[in-house]
């Protein structure tokens, strides 16, 4: 925008044909209207322990606006794999993310130690809401993670005959360790 001194001189079109100039005769105003500005997410961490109890917080979700006095609202689109989709509930005006009763027994690094979240956030509007809402997704990686479970054993009756010499084996009793399994 270039502007000298004359900017003070305004041209109008009058009745006769011709471009007339004169100098203001008023004050004017000149009003600069924000233009809408779209929502934008911070970086965020999402992380839970395996094993978890329903409720058990796994992050917040947050994101910023430009805009003055503009409302976010979070929803919760997608979730990878597909098994976890109803594991996770997002609260849309905080967007603080908490595990389901659903999700509570789907919980386990060995089977998913990372799941995909895809969110989206969406304003209000622009200019008081008389702008269109504007909305932005984005994928955050929620990472599962790993706590030592107690291996389990089956019973087992085991006899050994009478003086059997030192070092006989007796049996083997069948455990299962969950934290090992996955290992390769």
């Amino acid at each position: 925008l270039l502007c000298c001194f004359w900017c003070c001189f305004f041209l109008w079109y009058g009745g006769n044909g011709y471009l007339h100039s004169f100098p203001p005769r008023r004050a004017s105003e000149l009003v600069v209207v924000d233009a809408q500005d779209p929502p934008v997410f911070e970086s965020s961490s999402l992380s839970l322990k395996e094993n978890s109890a329903e409720g058990t917080s796994v992050g917040r979700i947050k994101a910023t606006d430009q805009d003055v006095n503009d409302t976010l609202t979070f929803t919760l689109d997608a979730v990878y794999p597909e098994v976890l989709s109803d594991a996770f509930d997002l609260d849309a005006s905080s967007g603080m993310m908490t595990l389901t009763a659903d999700g509570e027994p789907l919980m386990n690094y060995e089977v998913h130690p990372t799941a995909v979240v895809t969110v989206t956030v969406r304003d209000a509007g622009g200019n008081k809401g008389l702008e269109p809402a504007l909305a932005v997704t984005k994928n955050f990686t929620l990472f599962i993670l790993d706590v030592n479970e107690e291996p389990t054993m089956e019973d087992a009756n085991l006899t050994v005959p009478e003086n059997s010499p030192f070092g006989t084996v007796v049996g083997y009793v069948p455990y299962y360790d969950e934290d090992t399994a996955a290992l390769p």
